[in-house]
């Protein structure tokens, strides 16, 4: 599992009035967010979850993100098994639409994986719920999502891409898939691609060695190759540039996925 740790400096260390009112103290508050592969935890898992905590004894306040580094059932046992340990110690849950969305999510995987729920017992606060008992704020908003919301308190955020701007590419997550899945990703005018070249180079503790990696990728490179090489590899880290030199050498060039016929 990955996990990065970030320093919020424009964070007051002390909470708005309004948590003030609710008896709330900093030390007591966890941030959280999740990111999915789908939106049914039955048919997909939690890959990514963000927190924002205040540490005492440094009083500044931590945007942490654990981040499975394999696709797999024991990467998101680990992340569901870190989550319930950083959440053990806080007591008030805040998050955006996380009643409707995240919580019941997460708490399906944990009956999935047979794990304890870390939610029973603490205080739970959905900002968006709270949003939706002030009309007059809602009146000011072009819309109901998150980058509204942002704009509206002059929280600065810049995505280097919108949804919009995002090309319609779907890749099934670990390549699994269905007729149903399928039909609705054209339906929403995407177009489905899967890899054409890939070698076993996922577990961490099993590398492949340097001459394995590009026997397989040197030898089975072909014209419209789509590879998929895992980032969490450390071969794959280390031979990287000598493996597009030799693909250059052998007469390939590299184009993205809107450039292929």
């Amino acid at each position: 599992m990955i996990t990065n740790v970030r320093i919020l400096h424009q964070f007051s260390t002390v909470l708005p009035v309004t948590f003030s009112v609710l008896n709330y103290e900093p030390k007591d508050v966890l941030f959280f967010d999740i990111e999915t592969t789908g939106l049914s935890p039955k048919t997909s898992h939690v890959f990514l979850i963000g927190l924002i905590s205040f540490q005492p004894d440094t009083k500044e306040w931590q945007l942490i993100q654990f981040l499975q580094a394999q696709d797999n059932e024991e990467e998101e046992r680990a992340l569901l098994e870190t989550f319930s340990a950083f959440a053990k110690s806080r007591t008030q849950l805040i998050h955006f639409n996380g009643s409707s969305f995240d919580i019941p999510y997460l708490v399906s995987r944990y009956e999935k994986h047979q794990l304890p729920n870390p939610f029973s017992h603490k205080s739970s606060l959905d900002l968006y719920r709270e949003f939706l008992r002030m009309p007059a704020f809602f009146r000011q908003m072009p819309n109901h999502t998150q980058k509204a919301f942002e704009e509206l308190t002059s929280y600065t955020r810049k995505d280097l891409l919108s949804g919009k701007e995002m090309i319609k590419f779907y890749r099934p997550p670990q390549g699994k898939y269905s007729e149903e899945n399928l039909k609705m990703a054209k339906e929403l005018g995407y177009k489905t691609f899967f890899w054409s070249l890939a070698y076993v180079d996922w577990y961490q503790d099993k590398q492949p060695t340097k001459e394995e990696a590009f026997d397989k990728l040197l030898g089975r490179i072909h014209p419209g190759a789509v590879v998929l090489l895992h980032n969490t590899s450390s071969t794959n880290g280390q031979i990287l540039d000598e493996l597009l030199t030799k693909w250059e050498e052998m007469g390939y060039t590299f184009k993205s996925l809107d450039q292929m016929p």
